[in-house]
């Protein structure tokens, strides 16, 4: 028995070292190398430029083909320049045809048409079961914009022909349609190892996910799948990865990444316009190939809503459509549902009578004296009379004390009641999104309410006038229009 005692500690003794041992190794463990981008490579000449690219090549992250770090079909794309090489990424979309973004082209070879010999090269990735296979350029096939109309919301395209075929297989091109709102899609970027190399050494491609997001500012021209341009974010970004295909779902190509929006320092007032506490996120613009010239590979072009695109000159165009879209979006969710929480609170008796809305108070009669004048990202707003719900409803409500009397007169006049006012800030999100804010209540007004509940009941309408007391307490007219009956009984 003791010698079985002495043999079991000696097995937990041995199991304790092994647990330290391991431990310990995994404590000095030199950290995972860092992936930087490989950049533009300086050369002399173009001549120097024009040999660099023909060493051309990368391998797959992961290093075996079937691997979702790794795609068969997606080239690195150098591009030799007077004192530099270029790199850019492209996707194999027919036996010798790759489509890449136009904006990797250096201006005298975005033509249709241009030869583009010794110019450039396409690598794909070697693997465990394939070898590297670098591919010069023919020609120059379609071109989505010439560099005079090239823009940064302009789609950004172009097929160009392979010297001969790397025997890979293609990917699908979706025709129609594109990226919708959060939608996520598979893209790739290439990169390099710190310490692994200078120039193409080392270089390799690995998978990243990217989101698409809609409504922002940065992309004004968006206006559904259809649209010839998309915003991707959630996704690191180089130039390097201009060209990278955007995959859904189902693995078919559904468009390409363009070029990153500009810093806010670029952009201007979108600055002040940030979310308090919000970092902005990186947005890309992307180009939907439903809206790519792609008749090389006989797909029907262009796509529905392909020529809803405009050209901004300036970030202060860009602030002032937005300014202009946000105006529009006086029915905000957020301002409706403080207004509807007043009137239930302070007028019920008026609940199955009107609905209210939320209106913006006229900049002159707007007194702010704790934060000084309005400034053009705020407004104050205040509720007013939507539309008269169906009379039938007025009978229901018993708490409409002067029903009987309501429908001897023809006009009404409800108050005076502590009219509240409420300040409604203008923001953008992390993604230059509208983000609503309802800072909150800055005071009340002495207020009326006059309109005509015979009109209302008997001409499907009555002019309505809210009246406001003013700093020196005489009421002042604020708001005056023609009201009419709902569409419906139901609420929106």
């Amino acid at each position: 028995m003791g010698f079985l005692r002495r043999k079991n500690r000696q097995s937990w003794a041995l199991l304790a070292g092994l647990f330290a041992v391991f431990f310990a190794c995994g404590s000095n463990q030199k950290p995972l190398p860092e992936k930087t981008p490989i950049g533009d490579i300086a050369t002399r000449d173009l001549a120097e430029s024009m040999r660099l690219i023909k060493e051309a090549q990368m391998t797959c992250a992961a290093g075996v083909l079937g691997s979702p770090e790794c795609n068969p079909s997606v080239a690195l794309v150098a591009v030799a320049l007077d004192t530099n090489v270029a790199v850019c990424t492209g996707a194999l979309i027919e036996e010798n045809l790759v489509l890449t973004a136009a904006s990797c082209l250096p201006h005298e070879l975005r033509e249709e048409g241009a030869n583009c010999k010794g110019r450039i090269q396409f690598a794909f990735a070697a693997d465990s079961t394939r070898s590297p296979v670098s591919v010069g350029c023919d020609r120059v096939i379609e071109i989505s914009q010439k560099p005079s109309a090239q823009t940064r919301v302009s789609p950004d395209s172009v097929v160009i022909r392979l010297e001969k075929s790397p025997k890979r297989p293609i990917l699908v091109v979706q025709e129609q349609g594109g990226l919708s709102d959060g939608e996520k899609a598979t893209s790739f970027r290439i990169f390099r190892e710190t310490n692994g190399g200078s120039g193409f050494l080392g270089a390799k491609i690995e998978k990243i996910t990217c989101q698409a997001k809609t409504g922002s500012v940065a992309l004004l021209t968006y206006q559904g799948p259809g649209s010839p341009n998309a915003l991707v974010s959630d996704c690191t970004f180089h130039k390097d990865q201009r060209g990278a295909p955007l995959l859904g779902k189902t693995g078919n190509l559904q468009a390409i990444l363009g070029s990153e929006m500009p810093t806010l320092d670029a952009m201007g007032a979108f600055g002040t316009l940030l979310v308090s506490g919000k970092t902005l996120k990186p947005l890309i613009y992307a180009t939907q190939v439903g809206c790519a010239p792609l008749s090389s590979i006989s797909l029907r072009r262009p796509g529905p809503g392909c020529d809803a695109v405009e050209n901004y000159k300036s970030s202060d165009e860009l602030v002032k459509t937005a300014f202009n879209r946000m105006d529009q979006a006086a029915q905000d969710r957020s301002r409706l549902d403080i207004v509807k929480e007043w009137s239930k609170k302070h007028l019920p008796h008026l609940q199955d009578a009107i609905r209210w809305q939320p209106r913006l108070l006229p900049a002159n009669l707007i007194k702010i004296s704790q934060s000084g004048s309005p400034s053009l990202q705020d407004n104050v707003f205040f509720p007013f009379p939507q539309c008269f719900e169906d009379a039938t409803n007025w009978r229901k409500d018993r708490r409409f004390r002067t029903f009987l009397d309501l429908f001897m007169k023809s006009r009404y006049t409800e108050g005076p009641f502590d009219l509240p006012r409420w300040v409604f800030r203008l923001r953008l999100d992390e993604y230059l999104r509208p983000a609503p804010e309802i800072v909150g209540a800055i005071g009340t007004v002495e207020a009326k309410l006059h309109f005509s509940p015979v009109g209302a009941k008997r001409k499907g309408g009555s002019p309505v006038t809210m009246e406001a007391a003013g700093s020196s307490g005489e009421m002042s007219v604020i708001a005056e229009e023609q009201v009419t009956v709902c569409p419906s009984a139901t609420s929106p």
